[in-house]
């Protein structure tokens, strides 16, 4: 993604935190599920899959992100961490 890409992206995730601040986690996560079913549907069914995979590829790694931003802002404890992949049995 281009700069003047990541920094329309922030300005958009600001106004969607501004809207659902405040509602229900039921109706946060309904909401966000149905723009994620949105975006999907809008591939070709031939990519549908691959569209899916890549959309959660991008959200486990800005899950870690997020959770890293959380703890240094102190709104989260240290231990809200994923455990390290390489020590997981």
């Amino acid at each position: 993604m281009t700069k003047q890409q990541l920094e329309r992206t922030d300005e958009l995730v600001d106004m969607a935190r501004d809207i659902l601040a405040g509602e229900d986690p039921m109706v946060q996560g309904a909401t966000i599920a149905q723009l994620m079913a949105t975006f999907i549907a809008g591939h070709h069914p031939s990519i549908r899959q691959q569209a899916r995979a890549d959309l959660l590829h991008c959200i486990d790694g800005l899950v870690e992100i997020e959770v890293e931003q959380l703890i240094a802002e102190k709104r989260a404890p240290a231990d809200w961490r994923m455990p390290d992949k390489s020590t997981t049995v």
